[in-house]
């Protein structure tokens, strides 16, 4: 017997990727924050369930302070849920992230949420004063006093994570807690074709993991790496909308998702792209997960 799980609600994230102009020029900060606000306006305008944004502490991503990106938009905005993606707590004190969201709660009127996790990036450890070898250890301590805890699938194939959901639901059950919903964060972009969507993508994701391999040590990236990314069984969701869309919803059922949100920044692409992304995501893809999901 198939266990039934609410229709998922769709949302749209972004780290403040730099982006460039139209003569290939890097925008500044204080621009693509700008950008930001613009994009997270469409996610509403869209129809989108959540918007969130997330925290880096280096050049290439233009947000370092999320809760004050999120207060403009809290400003800005009636309905869409605001969150981060992460909130990197390791690096944090979870005190003065409640007292932050608590603040932003008020301002938006209780439709603000965090995403708490260790984060993919280690710079705000030093910056901060921090010891790299006190990694797990400062992250599990943090855990216990804000009690929230983030899995963001971003790489290999999304039904790898079913037994993880599975688990999370037993010990709960077996706890005598009630169930949680749980939620998912891939990459993307939404585009007119899949083929659209690969151009697109190629050249700003190229530059991104060919930077960043440089700093961990990984290949040069592959267009057919992204490829099979994309493919039905990749973690990246990026495509048409009706790929996309039967991609999603497939996910979302078999891991019984209550969100599924997309990253729809990827390096330099630009502004343009991604407001049509969070368009699409919002007017095409959302109604027909929920078709697919409702048949």
């Amino acid at each position: 017997m198939t266990t039934q799980f609410p229709l998922p609600e769709i949302g749209a994230e972004t780290f403040g990727d730099i982006t460039e102009d139209a003569d290939g020029n890097p925008l500044s900060h204080a621009q693509v924050i700008r950008n930001v606000i613009t994009e997270g306006q469409q996610a509403e305008a869209s129809n989108l369930d959540f918007f969130g944004v997330g925290e880096h502490h280096r050049d290439d991503y233009a947000i370092s302070s999320p809760e004050i990106v999120l207060a403009a938009l809290a400003s800005t905005t009636q309905r869409i849920k605001l969150g981060t993606a992460v909130t990197v707590l390791s690096s944090d004190d979870p005190v003065r992230v409640y007292e932050r969201f608590a603040t932003l709660d008020a301002i938006s009127n209780g439709r603000t949420e965090i995403i708490a996790g260790r984060g993919s990036f280690i710079e705000s450890f030093p910056l901060f004063g921090l010891d790299l070898e006190d990694y797990e250890d400062l992250f599990e301590e943090k855990l216990h006093l804000l009690a929230k805890l983030c899995l963001a699938i971003i790489g290999g194939q999304p039904s790898a994570f079913e037994g993880l959901a599975t688990l999370y639901r037993r010990a709960l059950e077996e706890f005598g807690q009630e169930q949680l919903p749980v939620s998912a964060h891939f990459h993307g972009l939404v585009a007119g074709s899949d083929e659209e969507a690969l151009e697109t993508l190629w050249p700003h994701y190229q530059r991104t993991m060919n930077r960043l391999g440089a700093e961990r040590g990984w290949p040069p990236a592959s267009k057919m790496r992204l490829q099979a990314s994309m493919g039905p069984e990749g973690a990246m969701m990026a495509g048409s909308p009706d790929t996309v869309a039967r991609k999603m919803a497939k996910v979302a059922q078999q891991l019984g998702l209550s969100r599924v949100d997309i990253k729809y920044s990827a390096g330099s692409l630009p502004h343009e792209a991604m407001l049509e992304s969070i368009k699409l995501l919002g007017e095409e893809v959302k109604p027909r997960v929920h078709q697919l999901l409702g048949a």
